[in-house]
């Protein structure tokens, strides 16, 4: 076991039945290689970092995760916004220079990016949720 994953915080959640979590109000994938690690509605354990971001832990392994878009309702509005150019499948062999790292990480600017860990790390501890 690493001593990233002790020196961490841990939150518990559950996966849905696509396989993934939310935190914060963002929904994360968790990366499986191409097959399914972790089934639907099972215990895992977030681990938060400022120096790897999120990684999950489900019986004694830790997996990495990227951000999730979950697919819009379709009873919903059919209306695209603006900034949706196309739906990105997640890869594996993400680097923050590459283009598939760009086009996934387009929704969410820096100063968002920097609040969310703020409240994450920073703010005062009131409940998980």
């Amino acid at each position: 076991m690493e001593k990233d994953s002790i020196l961490c915080v841990k939150h518990t959640r559950k996966t849905d039945a696509a396989g993934t979590f939310s935190f914060k109000n963002r929904c994360f994938q968790i990366l499986d290689r191409g097959f399914p690690i972790v089934s639907a509605r099972r215990e895992i354990t977030v681990l938060l970092n400022p120096r790897f971001g999120i990684r999950v832990e489900y019986q004694g392994r830790v997996y990495d995760t990227i951000r999730y878009l979950k697919p819009q309702n379709k009873n919903g509005s059919t209306k695209i916004s603006k900034k949706v150019i196309k739906t990105v499948e997640p890869h594996l062999q993400l680097r923050h220079s590459n283009e598939e790292w760009k086009k996934i990480w387009w929704m969410e600017d820096y100063n968002l990016s920097l609040k969310f860990l703020y409240e994450i790390f920073f703010e005062k501890k009131q409940s998980s949720s």
